[in-house]
């Protein structure tokens, strides 16, 4: 084997070599799925809030978890909110629905350094309750793997359940068919691997639950799949980045 295949097999076996393989054709075929011309919801937030059933406090405690975050990642050479990283602005999203749904479990798809992984771990910190399952196969690329899940602290640990592989592996059994009210995507941003995550979480997610995608302009998925259920939409464009984050919000 190439010694790059060689390394992975090492890391996480012959089904992470296998899923890693798949991630690359998949993404080579995202050309097939082009996502449409995305326009951004005006005021955002203002509407996020108001589809959670919550008052535009505009979440003044999220610039303080932003800031802790940015903190916990102090010592790497990465800034965060780039590269692998989740954006600020799928963070405040993430922030302002588990704030005020108050779920009790949530689960998420991609970490990479745990940026989204932490906010959401801090709003439920916050809450005084919940718990946070994420799903990850980390990058290839070393100095990402080294710092993989960096930004969750041991002060916030407690509620967190971290599990390596893909989600096409890992999501049908940790969902284990139970309701749930939050579920963010962040893992690999193609065509097939988006549909099936918004497939699986669909029917379990709850009335006013909300489902949160990155990176929704990478392909149609996130497009397609809004096209087919009865939900509230949201368009984000992000801040400091290029890219649009998406919401659901279930009627």
């Amino acid at each position: 084997m190439p010694c790059g295949v060689e390394a992975i097999a090492r890391a996480g076996g012959i089904a992470e070599v296998a899923d890693r393989v798949r991630g690359r054709l998949e993404l080579r075929a995202n050309r097939r799925h082009p996502a449409p011309a995305l326009e951004a919801t005006p005021h955002w937030d203002t509407r996020l809030h108001e589809l959670v059933g919550a008052p535009d406090c505009s979440c003044p405690d999220f610039d303080e978890a932003w800031a802790q975050t940015v903190s916990a990642l102090e010592r790497s050479p990465h800034p965060p909110g780039k590269g692998y990283d989740a954006g600020v602005t799928l963070a405040r999203a993430s922030f302002i629905v588990a704030r005020h749904l108050k779920p009790d479990r949530v689960v998420e798809t991609g970490v990479a350094r745990g940026v989204t992984s932490r906010i959401i771990l801090d709003a439920l910190h916050r809450n005084g309750a919940g718990k946070l399952v994420s799903i990850d196969l980390p990058p290839v690329n070393s100095a990402w793997v080294d710092e993989s899940r960096m930004a969750v602290t041991a002060d916030l640990a407690d509620r967190w359940t971290f599990i390596r592989g893909s989600t096409r592996r890992k999501l049908p059994a940790v969902l284990g068919g139970q309701l749930l009210r939050m579920f963010v995507h962040d893992s690999l941003h193609t065509y097939p691997t988006m549909m099936f995550e918004f497939q699986s979480v669909w029917p379990l997610l709850e009335p006013g639950g909300v489902l949160l995608a990155d990176d929704i302009e990478d392909c149609a998925a996130f497009s397609d799949f809004a096209a087919t259920v009865d939900a509230h939409v949201i368009v984000v464009q992000e801040e400091h980045r290029s890219g649009y984050v998406g919401g659901l919000v279930k009627r």
